[in-house]
C-alpha cells in the first residue's frame, strides 16, 4: 500500500490537530474539537496510545486543563466518564489551548451534541509514522506556502458542495485536506492521485457528518448494544438456542447467563447477561437509562411484564415431573440485533462454527 494512503480518520484528526492554529488564523473557526465513538475501554486506550505515536496527542486525565501542559498543535484526548461535570466538559470542548477530543464508549451524551465531529473508531491503525513526521515538518518549514493552501481551500471547487451537514466543520476538513494535497504533492505524488486523495477525504468526511446522528440519543443506544453483543459472544461462553428446544440444561445455563433464547419475533436474554454484554456502555450511562432507550425505541418489549425492571417472567416446564420455573428475562426485537450483512445471532454464529447450541 502506498504510504499516503493511510486511513481517512487518523489524517483528518491529525491534520485538524496539526494546523488548528493557521486554520484559525484564516478565519476559518468552528466550535469543539472531535469527539471519539469507541465500542470499549481497550479501544479508547488504542486510539490514544495511537495518536501518542504520531506525536500529536497527550492524555487528559482531568479537567480543567492544566494551562501550558499541551502544545497549541497538539490533541488533547478524555476519556469520558459519568462523574465528568458536563461544563467542564463543554468549556473543554470550546478551549482554543489545543484541539480538544472526548473518547466516549458506545455512545455519545446528548449535551455534547453539535460540538465538533463525531466519527467511530474501530480497526483504523497507522502503517508509516515517518509519513506523518514529515508532514509535520513540512508545515513548520513552509508556512507562508501553508497559509496560502488554507486561503485557497475558500475559493476551492470542493467549497460548492451543497446540503452539507455542518458547513463550518466541512471547511475546516476541506482546509486540511488542502494541506495535505500541496504537501504530498511536494513528495511528489502525481497530482491525479494526491486530487483523488483529497477527494475521497472529503467524501468520507461529508458522509462522517451526514451520519453524526447515529452515534447521539436512542438510535444509538440500540446499535451500541447490538455491537457489544456480537462483540460478547465473539468472546465469551454463551449459546443460542431456539425457546422450544428450552428443558432443565437450558434453564442451568440461563441461571449462569450463558443463554440467549429466540423465537420468531424476539430474543430473550437474562437480566444479567444483557448488563455484562453492556458492561463497556456502562461507563458512560446507567444499565437503566440503556433499558428505558431499548424500551422507547421499541426494541425492548415489556408487554404486560414488569416495566421497572423491564423483564417479562416466561414459563417452562422441565423434568420428566413438568416442574414449573419462570426465569425473568428481556425481550428483544431480532430485527434490532441483525447484523450489517443480515444475519441473525444464531446464523451469524453458525457461520463462525460456534455456539448455536448448548
Amino acid at each position: 500500500m502506498e504510504k499516503y494512503k493511510e486511513d481517512n480518520l487518523i489524517n483528518l484528526l491529525f491534520g485538524n490537530a496539526f494546523l488548528r492554529v493557521p486554520i484559525n488564523e484564516a478565519a476559518i473557526t468552528t466550535v469543539g474539537g472531535a469527539i471519539i465513538v469507541v465500542d470499549s475501554i481497550n479501544d479508547a486506550h488504542r486510539f490514544i496510545e495511537l495518536f501518542e505515536k504520531l506525536g500529536i496527542a497527550q492524555m487528559c486525565e482531568e479537567l480543567p486543563i492544566t494551562s501550558g501542559k499541551f502544545y497549541n498543535f497538539e490533541a488533547a484526548i478524555h476519556i469520558f466518564r459519568q462523574s465528568d461535570d458536563k461544563e467542564a466538559l463543554l468549556k473543554y470542548l470550546e478551549t482554543r489551548e489545543c484541539y480538544p477530543v472526548i473518547v466516549v464508549i458506545g455512545i455519545v451524551p446528548e449535551f455534547l451534541e453539535g460540538y465538533g465531529y463525531i466519527f467511530r473508531f474501530r480497526n483504523e491503525k497507522v502503517d508509516n509514522l515517518a509519513w506523518y513526521r514529515d508532514f509535520r515538518e513540512w508545515i513548520v518549514n513552509h508556512v507562508p506556502l501553508v497559509m496560502e493552501e488554507i486561503k485557497r481551500s475558500k475559493t476551492s471547487s470542493y467549497a460548492e458542495v451543497n446540503e452539507v451537514e455542518s458547513p463550518s466543520l466541512y471547511a475546516f476538513a476541506l482546509a486540511t485536506s488542502q494541506v495535505w494535497k500541496s504537501f504530498m504533492l511536494s513528495e511528489s505524488v502525481p497530482e491525479n492521485e494526491a486530487r483523488e486523495w483529497q477527494e475521497s477525504l472529503l467524501l468520507w468526511t461529508v458522509k462522517a457528518l451526514r451520519n453524526r446522528d447515529r452515534f447521539t440519543g436512542i438510535y444509538q443506544v440500540a446499535e451500541a448494544v447490538k455491537d457489544m453483543l456480537y462483540k460478547y459472544i465473539d468472546e465469551n461462553e454463551c449459546y443460542v438456542i431456539a425457546i422450544d428446544e428450552f428443558d432443565e440444561y437450558v434453564y442451568s445455563a440461563i441461571m449462569n447467563n450463558r443463554v440467549i433464547l429466540f423465537d420468531d419475533e424476539f430474543y430473550w436474554i437474562p437480566n444479567t447477561l444483557l448488563e455484562k454484554i453492556c458492561a463497556p456502555l456502562l461507563k458512560v450511562v446507567t444499565f437503566e437509562h440503556v433499558k428505558r432507550e431499548l424500551m422507547e425505541e421499541g426494541v425492548l418489549s415489556c408487554g404486560n411484564g414488569k416495566k421497572k425492571s423491564y423483564t417479562t417472567k416466561k414459563l417452562f416446564t422441565i423434568g420428566n415431573d413438568k416442574t414449573s420455573v419462570r426465569p425473568r428475562l428481556i425481550k428483544i426485537k431480532r430485527e434490532a440485533m441483525v447484523t450489517d450483512e443480515g444475519l441473525s445471532i444464531e446464523e451469524y454464529l453458525r457461520i463462525k462454527g460456534g455456539k448455536e447450541h448448548a
